[in-house]
């Protein structure tokens, strides 16, 4: 089975979108000079609703290196492999945060941060980098025009990095040479990358046999994440290692692509959300819960935008929460709850009721299915900065185009949340990243009681 891995995904509705469609890893930029970055906030958000990541799962993952048993590229990649398919059959879609010329201390310390769960090291960073990572790391290499496999294979080193990536195109997303990436996939699973689209990744699949593919603008429009277009690439991969119809082989036991966890499930069609299993979702906990409609459909305007506002807030009540923020999008909803011990409040009552009122209505009159079967949610830590998720939420129609200032929008709120955040949103920048990792700075500095 070739795996999957959608790049560049900015926002949890591309993650959704892209685990939806059953990649196999999604890619956070934290590139400093790359349009796809994202802040430390938004990462950590698209991480949680890919579900409970793996450091937090409480089971070993396989030891990074074996010196001494796996000294030839052929035998350490092959291990590394096993490895990646080990902790897939654990969680799917994993979660890798891609850095570029980095210091590998600002690295482990953002993946600490967002709770990412592989690391890719997309500079010319030494091979030693990965062993100093706190994550297992997929190496780049972007071969310069005319390099040869042997060049390219005298380049690779086992021991380190579990994983080796190719992309010809030198990062451009453009097609590249690829005759020398065919020969190093003969050599060891190769993760190639660079020109790949719906329309031609099965014939790269084809000439190279690649271990995995990536793909970041070819499953885009306008410079966005286009849910059509990732659908369309994981089903022409698909489709590809299963064959023409009568030659498919049967995978329902193949643990590479089966979880054997909730987690591990998370993002199969029709399977359950990433909900953790141990945790009680009853009681005083914060909440960053996020709904998104069925395929992402921009169904909630008008009525039923003001409709979801006002059951937001009756199921909170009825389930002993407070709204800190919410925000009704046209195929999303955004919304932090705050919980009291006292009322020991129940999130999936919460979510239960609101759902099902809001779906049964737009169902009785439309026919249609309103929601997503499953919804995401971030559990906010004692020690976590309330700001930037309330003006990461409030921020979300600016972000999108829609409006001016969060207070233009007619459904986020509450009025003191919006109040909360209306002067830092005076920012005089445009970039959403900035403005939260500037709250979040702001928030810290205050904390630790230095604020100048």
């Amino acid at each position: 089975m070739t795996r999957v891995k959608i790049c560049g995904c900015m926002t949890v509705a591309d993650a959704v979108a892209a685990a939806e469609a059953g990649a196999d890893f999604i890619g956070i930029n934290f590139t400093p000079n790359s349009r796809r970055r994202v802040s430390v906030e938004e990462a950590s958000l698209i991480v949680r609703a890919a579900g409970t990541p793996l450091r937090e799962m409480e089971q070993e993952e396989p030891p990074p290196s074996h010196p001494g048993h796996f000294d030839t590229i052929e035998a350490w990649f092959a291990h590394g492999a096993q490895a990646l398919d080990r902790l897939l059959a654990r969680k799917r879609p994993l979660v890798v945060g891609v850095f570029q010329y980095q210091h590998i201390e600002d690295v482990n310390q953002i993946a600490d941060e967002t709770g990412i769960d592989l690391i890719q090291l997309s500079g010319s960073e030494p091979w030693s980098d990965a062993l100093l990572a706190n994550r297992q790391a997929i190496q780049v290499l972007r071969p310069r025009h005319g390099m040869t496999a042997d060049e390219i294979a005298a380049y690779i080193k086992p021991g380190a990095a579990l994983a080796f990536m190719l992309d010809p195109s030198s990062g451009t997303g453009t097609a590249g040479e690829w005759p020398a990436a065919a020969k190093i996939a003969a050599l060891i699973p190769l993760w190639l990358a660079g020109g790949l689209t719906p329309a031609n990744v099965a014939a790269a699949i084809a000439a190279m046999k690649p271990w995995a593919v990536d793909v970041a603008s070819g499953v885009e429009t306008h410079g966005m994440k286009d849910p059509a277009k990732i659908a369309a690439f994981v089903t022409a991969v698909r489709e590809y290692d299963e064959g023409p119809p009568g030659t498919r082989t049967d995978r329902s036991l193949d643990l590479s692509s089966r979880g054997n966890s909730m987690d591990a499930r998370v993002f199969e069609p029709r399977r359950s959300s990433p909900r953790m299993v141990s945790f009680p979702y009853r009681g005083g906990y914060r909440y960053h819960l996020v709904f998104t409609t069925r395929g992402l459909k921009p169904l909630l305007r008008g009525r039923w935008a003001e409709l979801a506002v006002d059951e937001l807030k009756a199921a909170a009540t009825t389930a002993g929460f407070v709204v800190e923020a919410f925000c009704v999008m046209p195929n999303h909803i955004h919304v932090l709850l705050a919980g009291d011990a006292v009322l020991d409040s129940d999130l999936k009552g919460f979510a239960h009721r609101f759902k099902q009122t809001v779906g049964f209505r737009f169902k009785h009159a439309t026919g249609e299915r309103l929601w997503h079967r499953s919804y995401y949610d971030h559990v906010v830590r004692s020690n976590e900065p309330m700001l930037p998720h309330v003006a990461y939420i409030l921020n979300n129609p600016v972000a999108a185009g829609l409006v001016e200032t969060p207070a233009d929008w007619p459904h986020c709120g509450p009025a003191e949340a919006l109040e909360e955040v209306s002067a830092p949103l005076q920012d005089r920048s445009k970039d959403l990243s900035v403005r939260v990792e500037a709250l979040a700075r702001e928030f810290r500095d205050h904390e630790a009681g230095d604020r100048p």
